[in-house]
Parts: C-alpha cells; structure tokens; sequence
C-alpha cells in the first residue's frame, strides 16, 4: 500500500504517541489534529483524510504499543472517525487488510 503522508499526517503521528504517553483526553487530540490539517490546508473542512486513517492504523496495529497504549490508540481512532477527520470505511478496510 503506497504510503498517504504528507508533512501534517506525520506529525498527526508523532503528536498521536505524544498524546498516548500523556494520556490526552481523545476528543482534545482530534481538536488539535483537525486544527493542524486545516492551518496546513487540509481540504476546508478536512473530513475523511485518507493519510490520517493510514496513520491511525499503523498506530493501532503498532507493536510498539503496551499497557494502556493499544486502549488509547483505539480511543483515538474513535476520536477521529466521530470527528469526520477518517473514513469509517477506510479506517476498517486497513485494520482488516493487516494481519
């Protein structure tokens, strides 16, 4: 699968662990990630980005994660998909493509 990032989806990723390891509430992380894509000029209204849902699944299929990690990662996705900042559909079809 070819790689979606652009400068703000990686530091979405960076900004993601960041969040983890501070326990960040998820809905205050998908405030500031939706205020970084749109200062980077995310489309107006920055809905369904498809370098933000590669993203969070790459973060919530990380193996990199431990103890409370994998939960927030997953509160982080929810965070975004009730924001409208990923596709559900998209979301599901990279969680499920990965094994």
């Amino acid at each position: 699968m070819a790689s979606l990032s652009s400068p703000w989806v990686e530091w979405a990723g960076e900004y993601t662990k960041a969040a983890q390891a501070e326990a960040l509430p998820p809905n205050e992380w998908a405030a500031r990630v939706a205020t970084a894509a749109a200062a980077a000029g995310e489309r107006g209204d920055v809905q369904f980005s498809a370098g933000l849902a590669e993203m969070l699944a790459r973060v919530v299929l990380s193996g990199e994660s431990s103890g409370a990690a994998p939960a927030a990662a997953w509160k982080y996705a929810e965070a975004a998909l009730a924001a409208r900042l990923a596709s559900p559909a998209l979301l599901l079809t990279l969680l499920s493509s990965r094994y």
